[in-house]
Order: C-alpha cells, then structure tokens, then sequence
C-alpha cells in the first residue's frame, strides 16, 4: 500500500526516536519536550540533548537555549545541542538561533524506494563481529588530528557504538584493503525499518566505491532480512546526498539540530 511522504516520515521518526529512549541512562522532561543523558559517555552529544516533542507555539530560540543551559549545563556538560523534529518549527525557530550564535544543521531523510544506479559488489564488504568494527572506527577517529588529541573523547566516541548496539538490532559492516578495515557502515532495525548510519571511510582511501560498498551491502542485508523501509540520514548542505540518491535513496522529510559544540569557545550574545 503506498503512503505519503509524510507518513513514512512520521515512521522513521518513531523509529529514531525509539532509540533515543532506549538508549538513554537517564530522560528529564521539559516545557517542549525531553532531555536525554547518557553519563558514561558525557561528551557524546548524540547521547546528551533537548529533543522538543511536536510543534510547540510558544517554543523560542531564547527559551530553548535557557533550558539547554539549565539542563545540559546544569549536568556540567560542555555542549549545547537541541532537536527539533517538526521541519515547520526548525525553519521558524532559525533564525533565532542564528542570531544567538549557534550552529544549524537540517537533516535530510531519505529513504530507499529506487533501484541503485550502482551495483552490489560482491567480496568488497562483509558483516564483520563489532571487535573488528570499532578496529574501523577508532582508525578513523584518530586520523582527526583535533580529536586524537583528547585521549577521551577518543574512547568515547569508539564505545559509544555499544549503547546503540543495546538499544535496537544493530549489524555493523565494513570494506577492507590489504586486510585492514577501512570503511564502515551500522544498520540498525526493528525488523520492519532499518537506518544506515555512521557511513566512514578512511580519507586516504575515500572514492574507490568502499563507502558505496559497504552501504548496499548493508541494504541488501536489511532487505534480505524482512525490513520493508531502510532509510539513512544525511546532511542538507553536504555532498553525501547525491551520492545517496544514486544509490536510490529519496528524501521524505527534513528536521533541524540546534547546536553549540563548546561552550566555553562560543561567543554567545547575551540575550534578551
């Protein structure tokens, strides 16, 4: 049975937002919505934010951010990050937020309803046992020179991949050269919606079709499994998404995330 963009919208959101409950140590309501934390892993702010639940009236750019401080740093958390799900309310609340200072990311759902303009590479890509795949991952961290200079936010973000692992099925996949993971991909499902996300592949062996690789396997896999939507995430104004829509991903919707990464680098005008 077909159905609108919008309804499949509305399912993947349920699905992401099923995770986020999962996968969270602690939840805190708010006036919007909820606050998420996950304390043995501070830093990660996929772990540690403000979603707002539907589409408030009343939600402000400066009233959000009064609570992300309170919350966020009433946990002594050094980052700010709130997401908004209702796109009408992202692109109301904006420009506001420019105007604060913080960072505005739209993401772009897409999900897979087309044949792939490329072909499924067989012996490129395997499933592989999550030991090997934070292996991939930690590679990739640490070949960020900013990052691989804080020893744990390095550890962190490696690890953090075993929380996701406990909050839903999660299969991880990888593409080797010379024997060594090089690029890697997760799928996670319920068994009727999987998302491909974290999809890495080491700078130096970036455009050989390893990513490509390892993100059709892993659509092969989640079909093969039952799964009748797969859908990724990419960001709005990045490359990725044409790449995706070539291996027949649509878009279906777009929400927003609100963030500061530092507080204690950002200049923040005072507010009103």
């Amino acid at each position: 049975m077909n159905t609108s963009s919008s309804d499949r919208l509305r399912r993947v959101l349920d699905f992401v937002r099923g995770i986020e409950d999962r996968a969270a140590r602690r939840r805190v309501p708010f006036k919007w919505g909820t606050a998420f934390f996950h304390d043995e892993f501070p830093r990660i702010h996929d772990l540690n934010f403000l979603r707002v639940d539907g589409a408030p009236d009343d939600a402000t750019p400066q009233g959000l951010a009064a609570e992300a401080d309170r919350l966020l740093g009433g946990a002594s958390l050094s980052h700010r990050k709130i997401v908004v799900q209702d796109e009408s309310l992202g692109e109301r609340l904006t420009p506001g937020f420019e105007e604060l200072g913080w960072e505005i990311v739209r993401l772009l759902y897409m999900e897979a309803r087309r044949e792939s303009e490329r072909a499924l590479s067989p012996g490129v890509a395997a499933e592989v046992d999550i030991e090997t795949f934070l292996e991939a991952r930690e590679l990739s961290i640490r070949a960020d020179r900013e990052l691989v200079q804080e020893e744990d936010l390095v550890v962190q973000l490696r690890d953090s991949y075993k929380v996701w692992a406990r909050a839903c099925v999660a299969r991880p996949f990888a593409a080797f050269v010379d024997g060594e993971p090089v690029s890697t991909c997760e799928l996670y499902s319920d068994g009727a919606t999987a998302q491909i996300e974290s999809v890495l592949t080491l700078e130096e062996h970036r455009n050989r079709g390893l990513g490509v690789a390892v993100v059709l396997l892993a659509l092969h896999e989640a079909r093969k499994a039952g799964d009748d939507m797969v859908f990724l995430i990419a960001e709005d104004d990045d490359w990725p998404k044409e790449l995706y829509k070539k291996l027949g991903f649509d878009p279906i919707g777009i929400t927003h995330e609100f963030k500061i990464p530092d507080v204690s680098k950002a200049e923040q005008p005072t507010r009103q």
